[in-house]
């Protein structure tokens, strides 16, 4: 089995689940707008992996393009007031887990998320010095296959595993030639070999590296 010589991490799923903070922001923020709705951190779970864009279309398809338009930025505020009030969980083990995995290869964190998201969760998680390198959709306006191969550009890594949790985050190391790893604790149902707990998963990739 091929040794891997980067790391890369999905966020939501894989890392933490801010399901329920998100919910709080979209729902709060929906309805100071008129729009009655209950989004619910099902609701949340289900989209987890999409960008936020194709997050606010599948929510709210009732709406209109130019009323998505108009209500996205406002969205995006009030899941940050809400994610900063109330965090997300993060899933038992990670943050050893990725201490001892960062002190073997280098480690890399990729997400469908905006930037904000992604530094918070730094910041909650005190793992802002774990990863080499942190990229994500808000950065470049990329897709996940296309952040992929900007990672490869910018380290040069021959053999590197993305550990995620969706069909999404599957198809798209298949398009950037890079391996899956499927967290299976996470949001999505994906056909490949299951872990079921991060410190399952964490050891799996910690018999990658040695």
């Amino acid at each position: 089995m091929t040794r891997c010589d980067t790391l890369i991490f999905d966020l939501d799923g894989t890392l933490w689940d801010a399901t329920e903070a998100s919910a709080v922001g979209w729902t709060r923020t929906a309805r100071s707008l008129g729009v009655e709705c209950e989004v619910t951190a099902t609701d949340i779970g289900r989209v987890c992996g999409l960008t936020f864009e194709q997050c606010a279309r599948t929510i709210f398809p009732e709406l209109s393009e130019g009323r998505l338009q108009e209500l996205m930025p406002l969205l995006g505020r009030g899941e940050e007031a809400a994610v900063r009030e109330l965090g997300g969980r993060l899933y038992p083990g990670v943050v050893d887990g990725l201490r001892g995995l960062a002190a073997r290869v280098p480690v890399d964190l990729l997400s469908n998320c905006h930037r904000w998201y992604l530094e918070l969760f730094l910041e909650q998680a005190g793992l802002e010095d774990v990863f080499r390198d942190t990229l994500c959709h808000g950065d470049t306006g990329m897709d996940k296959a296309a952040n992929l191969a900007l990672l490869r550009e910018r380290h040069g890594f021959r053999a590197a595993a993305y550990a995620g949790d969706t069909s999404g985050d599957a198809a798209a190391c298949g398009e950037a030639g890079v391996e899956f790893v499927y967290a299976a604790y996470g949001f999505g149902e994906v056909d490949a070999p299951r872990h079921e707990s991060f410190r399952e998963l964490g050891e799996h990739l910690l018999g990658r590296v040695g």
